[in-house]
């Protein structure tokens, strides 16, 4: 069933295919356009307008650990920003072996992980020296690694290809094992992987025909739920527990509201392969692609109403605050809950797994403190908590 879409074609200006995309608050957005040679291209207005501020360079992978803190990595070459991206420091190294695409997260301001093929490396200092943790340790991960999510402060879990199993860190990404076999054998294409709580996620990929996964224990075992789509899903990212998106290729566009049983497609407004989605809030999704594609939705929607505004959906209070800190899940979305300091250090993380949780900051000294709340590595709302 073929459903009426909302999708708006952006200009991106640039012809280049769009890969990498990663948002730092709703507003402030970062797109790696092309590979050899790539540009950064960056939004300030959540994503209708688009405009190059890193050219020339091999960009890899972009990420955003809170508001005022991210990295984009090169093949031989760093930038860090510290403040939203306004500006950008140069790191030069020699130490990491990054390639053309790889998946990058910063666990906090010091540190970074990131995974290409069979290879995987990590840092302790912001990026100036990496160890190679994969040494020794060939086959563990696929050929080519294509997504990988942390499903709580310590879990990653990852797919690639050419590959049947899923692989697992226990440990942050330091250390990485095998962990369950999708259906058909041997082999085969994944693209994608979205956890919408720590033992519920969703996987496409194809084997003898495109493909959508479902695993109801953590990526153990899997079980084909969809095959009927006609074009292969590179991403699938969640709004909540029941609302799924994946865009693949031909510029195909496939939503669920009930939890993957059953899919439809949306209509879009281009045929260009569609390789990212992400969403910027609770209403708002972006999907990039092939030749400078850039759709945008801001009329997303569960299958019963529109999701209201971020702030409806967590509360963070009182504030200022003595001690206790109460925070309010106001949805069934798994979101992680995170704590910095002025310099950007991350103090503390905790799941939102139940709606009302409670931090004790009795032990952090009277100051100005930031938080952010994410889901799936994307900032859905974010804030100042002053402790007195």
């Amino acid at each position: 069933m073929t459903a009426r879409g909302q999708w708006t074609p952006i200009s991106s200006g640039t012809t280049l295919n769009l890969k990498q995309i990663a948002f730092a608050d709703s507003l402030n957005g970062f797109i790696i356009a092309g590979s050899s040679p790539s540009v950064l291209l960056r939004t300030t207005n959540g994503g209708f307008n688009w405009t190059p501020v890193l050219t020339n360079y091999n960009f890899a992978s972009v990420y955003f650990l809170n508001p005022d803190t991210g990295a984009v990595l090169g093949k031989d070459t760093i930038y860090k920003t510290f403040d939203g991206g306004n500006s950008w420091t140069m790191i030069a190294t020699t130490t990491a072996p990054f390639f053309p695409v790889c998946l990058f997260h910063m666990n906090d301001v010091n540190e970074w992980i990131f995974v290409h093929g069979q290879f995987w490396g990590f840092t302790q200092d912001g990026g100036n020296t990496w160890t190679d943790s994969s040494l020794g340790n060939a086959g563990i991960l696929p050929l080519v690694t294509t997504d990988f999510q942390f499903i709580n402060d310590t879990t990653v879990i990852g797919i690639g290809w050419y590959h049947s199993l899923t692989f697992i860190s226990t440990n942050k990404g330091l250390h990485w094992s095998q962990l369950g076999l999708f259906p058909g054998g041997t082999g085969g294409y994944k693209w994608s992987v979205c956890f919408v709580s720590q033992t519920i996620g969703f996987a496409s990929g194809s084997y003898h025909t495109y493909s959508i996964y479902k695993s109801v224990n953590g990526g153990i075992n899997w079980n084909i739920i969809d095959s009927t789509l006609g074009f292969g899903i590179n991403c699938i990212r969640n709004v909540d527990g029941n609302n799924l998106y994946g865009v693949g290729t031909a510029g195909g566009i496939a939503k669920t509201s009930d939890g993957g049983q059953s899919w439809i497609t949306d209509v879009s407004p281009t045929t260009n392969n569609l390789n990212k989605i992400i969403f910027i809030n609770s209403h708002t999704a972006i999907a990039i692609g092939d030749t400078g594609t850039i759709i945008m939705n801001t009329t997303i929607a569960t299958g019963i109403t529109t999701l209201h505004s971020t702030d409806n959906l967590i509360s963070v209070f009182p504030n200022p605050s003595n001690n206790i800190l109460s925070i309010e899940n106001n949805s069934s979305t798994l979101f992680q809950f995170t704590l910095y300091n002025s310099l950007g250090e991350k103090l503390f993380e905790k799941t939102l797994i139940n709606k009302k949780s409670t931090i004790d900051l009795s032990a952090f000294s009277n100051a100005v403190y930031f938080y952010k709340v994410s889901n799936d590595g994307q900032v859905i709302k974010s804030g100042k908590i002053i402790k007195q």
